[in-house]
């Protein structure tokens, strides 16, 4: 292959992103990109299920109402708003009567003449414009709007909600229909000038993220509950002012402007291990600190091949290894000049200016390997050996690992759903799947450890192809078999977790009864009863063990999941514990051997036959039954008088 020269410089618009999993992969531009993750943050807006933001896309009345709510926090007040009836074209059935009624009741929108609001028809600027000032001055007085929609213009521009969105005061684009990304930043600048009355949080940046406690954490060490909880987000490290509702939880962040702060516009592929050759171009002289993978990261650790690119908001460089070995499936307009080529099944990306020097030397029909940028651009053409990882959602589909971020493509396999993948391509209409594993321990969700490894604040769990936080994964343990990768930050924390989803066992403990006629276990404690068919025999009523497996069979229009109990193993007796062998809550010792106890221990009082804490339990009695796996951890502790 032809080799690449060791520095580009592009003029192509990069998205720059420090630490995020969520990035739209049709967003070229860093101001809306970062608009767009404002008012992500908020629930404002969700994207599209294919992970695009679509910015040149026009908004309905009707939907530019619900992201109006939303943008002011009240979507949980708008349900009361239901049942009215304001508009004879809103019927209270309708997904937005809601928000068109909550919205019209505080004087934000108004019908048409004919007393129609009429929903489905496409915004205006002027409407939109319209809609966020009168939310920010609810005393309006609309005799000094005297000319339709210029007068709306003149006071958007007045009160700064036109700033950063490229819409000038006039009449004209008053009257033209407003787009995504431009309502998207018209919201942001509006936030920055009082809209929806959110608490200033003063200057500051995320500096963690925990989503198994749903907390943030900001530089200096403040954190705050959020207020819509999120995994992770592309502001990570972004330098602005962080915005709280009215119970002083974290809402979102609004970046400081990046105008004229460094070549926001460029990347520059590494040509050797730890160079920074062309970083201090691309900052403008400026300082900044590197990131690789969401992690800051120091010069040595730079590998050939890196693309980066940077970020004004945050003062950082942020790095991309991610290179695809594919079929080059076709481009546009020509072979000499692509502004895009299409690989992996029909995927479109983006071609960097400078990219195009290395891409002229091939066709349609040849295979390539290519390095895309953090935002999912090409950035080059290399004979580096491919580096990539994908994830396949429940559905097949693959979004590839970009750093943190996630980019939607349009290979697809049900084969693989839920797993993580190494992606390659060498003939038309085919994409091969690699899976990606290796070998890890049980994982506790409520603790946040895999074995006695902690995870990193904000570490990110794929289950089934879907990334979720650890509360959503219940209380008892995850077996390591059914855990395929486990991925180590450089600080030795736990960063990336893959469950497929195909199958996950959970140990559940308490006491069994089992019926031989229908041949189903039933295992109660505190947490309730569990009742699945079984193919083991069970006699008594024990206090056992039993696994619990979930298994998704995945068929290509529907998904079959079954439950059920496989090996339950009684639980090893411990009787007269006194009081004086409990080492607080966490440790037991009996007979000469020390046992762990879980946060989770189930308690049952024998006279009362209900399951109780373990504070109530420890109250209760001065000696004590204790139940035990084989690994040494007490699972059930048994009181009485």
């Amino acid at each position: 292959m032809k080799k690449i020269v060791s520095l580009l410089l592009a003029l192509a618009m990069v998205l720059s992103c420090t630490a995020a999993a969520f990035a739209f992969s049709d967003v070229n531009d860093a101001d809306t990109a970062a608009a767009a993750e404002v008012l992500r943050l908020m629930g404002v807006i969700d994207g599209y299920e294919d992970g695009t933001f679509r910015p040149n896309r026009g908004l309905s009345r009707a939907e530019f109402s619900k992201m109006a709510v939303y943008a002011l926090g009240q979507q949980d007040a708008a349900a009361g708003y239901r049942t009215s009836t304001i508009f004879p074209d809103v019927k209270p059935s309708s997904w937005y009567a809601p928000y068109v009624n909550l919205c019209a009741k505080n004087a934000m929108i108004a019908g048409f003449p004919n007393g129609y609001f009429m929903p489905d028809s496409g915004l205006t600027v002027g409407q939109a414009a319209a809609i966020i000032i009168r939310a920010m001055e609810p005393a309006l007085d609309l005799t000094k709007f005297p000319s339709w929609p210029l007068s709306y213009m003149v006071e958007a521009d007045r009160i700064g909600i036109l700033e950063g969105t490229g819409i000038s005061p006039t009449e004209k684009d008053g009257n033209r229909a407003i787009s995504r990304s431009e309502a998207a930043r018209m919201f942001v600048a509006a936030l920055k000038n009082g809209f929806g009355g959110y608490k200033d949080g003063g200057e500051s940046s995320i500096s963690s993220i925990d989503a198994g406690t749903g907390k943030v954490k900001l530089s200096g060490g403040t954190e705050y509950d959020m207020a819509k909880p999120f995994t992770s987000t592309t502001l990570a490290a972004t330098k602005g002012t962080v915005l709280l509702d009215a119970n002083g939880k974290f809402v979102t962040l609004l970046p400081e402007s990046t105008a004229g702060s460094g070549i926001v516009n460029a990347a520059v592929i590494v040509a050797k291990n730890g160079s920074t050759e062309g970083f201090s171009t691309l900052s403008d002289g400026k300082t900044y600190k590197i990131y690789k993978n969401g992690v800051q990261i120091p010069a040595s650790e730079i590998k050939k091949g890196d693309v980066a690119t940077y970020s004004a908001s945050t003062g950082s460089i942020n790095l991309c290894d991610t290179r695809v070995s594919v079929y080059y499936e076709g481009c546009d307009p020509n072979p000499n000049d692509p502004a895009t080529i299409t690989i992996l099944n029909g995927t479109v990306f983006t071609v960097l200016d400078s990219a195009k020097a290395t891409l002229s030397a091939y066709k349609p029909g040849d295979i390539i390997t290519v390095m895309l940028t953090s935002s999912g651009q090409i950035a080059g053409v290399t004979d580096l050996s491919p580096n990539n990882m994908a994830i396949l959602g429940a559905d097949g589909k693959a979004s590839l690992f970009l750093g943190r971020n996630l980019l939607a493509t349009k290979a697809e396999s049900l084969e693989h759903a839920g797993e993580l993948v190494k992606l390659s391509s060498y003939k038309k209409d085919s994409v091969s799947f690699s899976e990606i594993e290796n070998s890890t321990e049980d994982f506790d969700p409520v603790r946040r450890v895999m074995g006695e490894e902690p995870l990193s604040s904000d570490a990110r769990i794929f289950y089934n192809g879907k990334e979720t936080a650890s509360s959503e994964l219940g209380k008892y343990a995850i077996l390591g078999d059914d855990i395929s990768y486990a991925r180590r930050n450089s600080d030795g924390a736990i960063d990336l977790l893959i469950i497929p989803g195909t199958k996950m066992t959970t140990v559940i403990y308490g006491k069994s009864r089992y019926d031989s006629e229908s041949r189903t276990l039933s295992i109660t404690n505190g947490d309730g009863t569990f009742t699945h068919s079984t193919v083991y025999t069970v006699s008594g009523n024990a206090y056992v063990g039993a696994k619990e497996v979930t298994t998704r069979i995945r068929h290509f229009d529907s998904e079959e999941t079954s439950v059920m109990f496989t090996e339950c193993d009684t639980l090893a007796q411990l009787r007269n514990v006194s009081k004086t062998a409990f080492s607080g809550k966490t440790m037991v010792t009996f007979g000469g051997k020390s046992y762990s106890i879980p946060s989770d221990v189930q308690c049952y009082n024998a006279d009362s036959q209900s399951w109780v804490s373990f504070d109530d339990a420890m109250i209760y009695s001065d000696t004590y039954t204790l139940y035990a796996s084989e690994d040494s951890v007490i699972r059930i502790i048994e009181v009485k008088r």
